[in-house]
């Protein structure tokens, strides 16, 4: 999954890695800041074509098959695959109720975050989804 590239990439500290904390830290929800990097949306497009393409660079060298999961996320993203000329051949969209999406963000944040609950934990999670809306459509 992507979220889980840029995790690896800022806790391993690299170039990159900062690059994302940076564009985390200017996108601060609520008085504590949750370092969710699932919400690529938050991330700079750049960085996440750049991280993506990287991933499937190494497959393809070593023969691999390969599945993006969380890729891409806005229009810029999905341009970018026909630009560097990656051509899947096969997709899967999964429909997915708004409803569950806030839900299933609510358990993750509070699940990294039990100080997190109530209200600031709806807020926050609605928050995430809207961000998310805005950068795919």
């Amino acid at each position: 999954m992507v979220g889980d590239l840029l995790n690896r990439e800022v806790r391993n500290k690299t170039t990159e890695g900062k690059r994302i904390a940076e564009c985390f830290a200017a996108h601060k929800l609520g008085k504590i800041q949750i370092q969710i990097i699932t919400v690529t949306a938050i991330v700079d497009d750049e960085i996440v074509i750049n991280l993506v393409k990287g991933e499937i660079d190494r497959c393809e060298e070593a023969s691999q098959s390969w599945l993006v999961a969380g890729f891409p996320r806005t229009k810029v993203q999905a341009l970018s695959l026909q630009r560097l000329k990656v051509i899947p051949d096969k997709f899967i969209h999964m429909s997915i109720r708004p409803s569950h999406s806030v839900q299933k963000k609510k358990q993750k944040i509070h699940d990294e975050h039990p100080s997190v609950y109530g209200e600031e934990l709806d807020r926050i999670a609605s928050q995430i989804y809207s961000d998310y809306e805005m950068n795919i459509n």
